[in-house]
């Protein structure tokens, strides 16, 4: 599903070949960072307690690895939100070098621009990205459980229908690495605001068709189903929702904040070339 590509200096980064063009699509790993643990190695987020300057170098190892300058790079002060905002060229840049600086707090956004890197970072929420249109539009959010439970994945396409001339049945949608349902455990309470949210009538927890899956009597969601179906409703056909099954909490390539607590942050990464 994903065409692995490491740098000099062993920089974990993959390509979505997937992706049509002229969309590029990526994806950072843990491996071939300057930072050190519990953010070793390739941390790619200024919160949480890391360096600035591991950070920064981190950065700076991976827009080689992709052939993308840092200065193109676009951030958002990331807030698990649905709220979906507008990248021009005007900010192109924003948060590239700290978090401050970033766009807006916002989890996902929206570009036309040409060669501006859109990035989100996660440690186990799902990095989802949208593309397609005529001229070509790209869009990435930062999924996490509230995000989804407000709508943001199905907010991003109804976004994009409203400001561009693309329809949705001719979206492609693309679901990153995230925590799998093998590992997310919840509450009862968040499982059944899911289930209420996202499963059809009459399907019950622990049902293959059911976002939530049950395991020595506890609680697990399927954030990617989830994304799924909230794409359909909102008029992406199935067969053009495509993604990863990795889990980070499973993979020990990934950062996974349910596996480590303290740790660090991956990237994923969407341009229209």
């Amino acid at each position: 599903m994903i065409n692995p590509l490491r740098s000099g200096e062993g920089v974990s980064v993959w390509w979505v070949k997937e992706a049509p063009a002229p969309f590029r699509l990526a994806y950072s790993g843990r491996w071939g960072g300057a930072s050190e643990p519990p953010f070793h190695q390739l941390n790619l987020g200024f919160k949480g307690g890391d360096e600035p300057a591991r950070v920064l170098e981190n950065r700076k190892r991976v827009a080689e690895a992709l052939k993308m300058p840092l200065e193109r790079w676009t951030l958002l002060r990331q807030v698990h939100s649905d709220a979906v905002v507008m990248v021009g060229e005007d900010v192109v840049g924003a948060g590239s070098r700290d978090y401050a600086s970033g766009v807006d707090d916002a989890d996902a956004m929206v570009t036309a621009v040409r060669g501006a890197a859109l990035c989100v970072l996660a440690a186990d929420c799902l990095p989802l990205a949208v593309m397609g249109g005529d001229p070509p539009v790209a869009a990435l959010a930062h999924a996490g459980r509230r995000g989804l439970l407000a709508g943001l994945p199905g907010k991003v396409v109804r976004f994009l229908a409203e400001n561009f001339p693309v329809d949705p049945a001719d979206l492609i949608a693309w679901l990153g690495p995230c925590i799998g349902r093998c590992c997310y455990e919840v509450s009862e309470d968040i499982a059944e605001d899911f289930k209420r949210r996202f499963d059809p009538e009459g399907i019950e927890a622990g049902d293959p068709h059911s976002v939530v899956s049950l395991k020595g009597g506890r609680a697990r969601l399927d954030l990617r189903l989830a994304a799924r179906r909230d794409l359909s409703s909102a008029g992406v056909p199935p067969e053009r929702i495509l993604g990863s099954s990795e889990c980070t909490c499973c993979e020990p390539r990934f950062f996974s904040h349910r596996r480590e607590g303290i740790t660090g942050r991956q990237a994923a990464f969407i341009w229209i070339e």
